[in-house]
């Protein structure tokens, strides 16, 4: 199971992450448009798993796009979805038929890149007696 809050979207295809965003789950909080800090971190295969498996896609293949606005994210080229990340991201950036990895949090904590940097807060209650 994912901890909570997990604040990464998947958008629709060719949506930006500011549309993504904008729908974000209600545990989720992004001053701007979209963390693009946390975003920039996706860097590894391991990292681009994780994400497919946690938002409901799959990687068959992965791509450095180059400078590409609109990273990091996944389109299906034909023979399987191909992850695909590029420099100079942006949060408005587009196109389709990709579907981008977003960060919808002002803290990257609330985006885990692996199962073992997802946390989880556990509130624990404690009662004390006093006897006189």
């Amino acid at each position: 199971t994912v901890s909570e809050p997990n604040c990464w979207v998947l958008s629709n295809s060719g949506e930006s992450c500011t549309q993504a965003c904008a729908s974000a789950p209600g545990t989720c909080s992004v001053t701007g448009d979209c963390n693009l800090a946390a975003q920039a971190s996706v860097a590894t295969e391991a990292h681009f798993n994780y994400l497919a498996g946690l938002l409901g896609t799959f990687c068959v293949g992965f791509e450095n796009a180059g400078v590409l606005d609109a990273s990091p994210g996944v389109v299906d080229s034909g023979s399987g979805n191909t992850c695909f990340i590029g420099t100079g991201a942006t949060c408005t950036g587009s196109f389709s038929p990709a579907f981008r990895f977003c960060c919808c949090s002002d803290s990257a904590a609330d985006c885990p890149l692996s199962a073992q940097t997802a946390t989880t807060t556990t509130t624990t209650a404690t009662t004390t007696t006093t006897t006189t």
